[in-house]
């Protein structure tokens, strides 16, 4: 059985390289974060050694953003993703990094499992 109701949440450190000509956080850290994001979260699915040794690997399908406001060095937004769904094996995932309590920008993620020696999706119930 897959376990669904399962959030992982971290402080986003932004770093002066983060930041573009623009002044604020280049649009593709928000990318990075989701990377960290996403790899802490299926650690609690799927640990990483398990999953290799397995003959598995995870592939984002597809990435969503909204972005909503700028960030800017200096701030400390937290970032929050969960999964919302698990079907045939397909995860949907949400995630929202804020600053003071506030959205800055939404995402969703499609990611499923594949079979290493197939090249296949892995598809579960």
């Amino acid at each position: 059985m897959i376990v669904t109701d399962i959030s992982y949440e971290q402080e986003m450190v932004i770093k002066p390289y983060d930041i573009d000509a623009s002044g604020h956080v280049n649009n593709a850290v928000y990318i990075n974060w989701l990377e960290d994001l996403r790899n802490e979260l299926f650690k609690r699915i799927l640990p990483f050694d398990e999953l290799i040794s397995n003959g598995l690997y995870l592939v984002v399908a597809s990435t969503t953003i909204q972005y909503k406001k700028p960030l800017f060095l200096f701030q400390n937004p937290i970032g929050r993703m969960k999964v919302d769904s698990y079907d045939k094996g397909v995860w949907l995932l949400s995630a929202v990094i804020e600053f003071e309590n506030r959205p800055v920008a939404r995402a969703q993620q499609k990611c499923v499992f594949i079979d290493k020696q197939t090249n296949k999706m892995i598809r579960r119930k």
